[in-house]
Formats: structure tokens, sequence, C-alpha cells
């Protein structure tokens, strides 16, 4: 699978690494950069914080955001992608959930239930 994570966790993205062995993984921190990547590749699969900079709980009006990367993906070749809004802020969670309202493949899943929710949809 082609994996795409935002994350800017150190913990979360040795734990995704681990999850997804085997497997075409990019990993970025930054919402250009992960504009960036939707742009020139196609995913299997999207898994979208939304809080980064190692900041918490952050008004999705702000610059780097997953919201940003949520509102851009509707528009991009990776609109079909499996996404996953895994952030622990359900308010910006809820944002990047309707920004993603035209793709029918979107989950919100908590980093905390993650694992075993997780490995159950990518089978």
């Amino acid at each position: 699978m082609q994996i795409l994570v935002l994350e800017d966790c150190p913990n979360r993205t040795k734990k995704f690494k681990e999850l997804f062995n085997g497997h075409t993984l990019e990993i970025t921190n930054n919402a250009d950069e992960a504009i960036k990547l939707i742009n020139d590749n196609k995913y299997d699969f999207i898994f979208l914080d939304h809080d980064l900079g190692g900041r918490v709980f952050v008004n999705s009006q702000e610059y780097d955001t997953g919201f940003r990367v949520a509102v851009y993906i509707p528009k991009s070749q990776n609109k079909d992608s499996k996404i996953v809004i895994h952030s622990w802020n359900p308010g910006g969670a809820l944002n990047m959930k309707n920004a993603l309202k035209e793709c029918d493949n979107v989950r919100y899943i908590p980093f905390g239930s993650f694992t075993e929710k997780i490995m159950e949809w990518t089978q």
C-alpha cells in the first residue's frame, strides 16, 4: 500500500512505522509538504493529524494544520483514498471531517483507539 501520514509526534510516527512495516510510507509533519505529496502522488491511505508543530487544541483557521490539508484533498487525485483523521482535537477533527464530506472513505479514529480499529480497516 501507498500511505501518507501527517503527524508531528515522534512516538506516533514510530507507531505508524511499526504498523505499516513493508508498505510504502511517507511521513510529514507539516501541511505544506503534505499538500505537495498529495499533489504529486496517489495514496491508498491518508492519515491526518490536526494539531501540528507540537501544539495542542489548535484553531483550524491557523495555517499549519491538518484542516488545511483536508480542505485540499477533495480537489486532488486522492479524493477517493481512504482517509483517517486521528487527531485528539475533537473540534479540529470535526472541521476536517466536514471539509472531507465529498470524500466517501473518511473515518475519525482518535489515536488512542487507533491500532485495533485501523488494522481491521486496512486488511
